[in-house]
């Protein structure tokens, strides 16, 4: 009885028999609900959460003085005088070139589901899968300045939307290599499709704003 399993709302996940995907191709991905299989260690059912969010609020945003600080009162502070420093984590300033030569900061959010628990879960370790798409998104944001002027960017609202969606899509699509096969744990779909992708904010660089 210890076979009876259940995958709950909004998971999926796939059966493993004796470590391997169990299922006829095609039909090898569980929906929620009670489900019967043969007991751990010789079968086991592993889920995965079907949606998740991330969020690249800092990635290419400059860095305020204080944290309760505005963009206007960032803005209203800034001084030409005062370069924007580029940098890897907290203390730094996130930027984008875009294709007139211009800087550019934006806010990045997104939602993605797994639509293929096989693919994912073949070629994914779970725990890096935020990560994995948060680097797409990178990327791809990267690609879509480069398309663009600094004015179409800021006032080009559905285009750049779009442009950075597929950007990212793309690499998750892909095979992948280099870095992104070792995040991955190998060089394959990730099995996840990004549902909604939103620039929240773009200025110029504040001084210039």
């Amino acid at each position: 009885f210890s076979g009876f399993q259940t995958v709950q709302e909004g998971y999926t996940g796939v059966r493993t028999l004796f470590g391997r995907i169990y299922g006829a191709p095609g039909d090898e991905q569980l929906s929620p609900g009670p489900t019967l299989f043969w007991p751990y260690p010789v079968g086991e059912i592993v889920t995965v959460q079907v949606r998740r969010q991330v969020d690249l609020s800092k990635s290419f945003w400059p860095t305020y003085r204080r944290d309760d600080m505005t963009l206007e009162q960032a803005t209203e502070r800034a001084d030409v005088t005062q370069p924007i420093r580029p940098g890897t984590n907290d203390l730094g300033d996130g930027s984008l070139l875009t294709a007139d030569g211009d800087l550019v900061h934006v806010r990045i959010t997104a939602e993605y589901t797994v639509d293929n628990a096989v693919d994912f879960l073949h070629n994914v370790n779970p725990a890096t899968i935020d990560n994995i798409v948060r680097m797409a998104l990178r990327r791809g944001m990267v690609q879509t300045a480069a398309s663009y002027t600094l004015t179409e960017l800021i006032e080009l609202r559905e285009e750049p939307v779009a442009m950075l969606r597929a950007n990212a899509q793309a690499m998750l699509d892909r095979q992948l290599g280099g870095r992104d096969r070792e995040v991955a744990g190998v060089g394959a779909r990730t099995g996840v499709e990004l549902t909604d992708v939103q620039i929240t904010a773009r200025t110029a660089p504040l001084a210039i704003r």
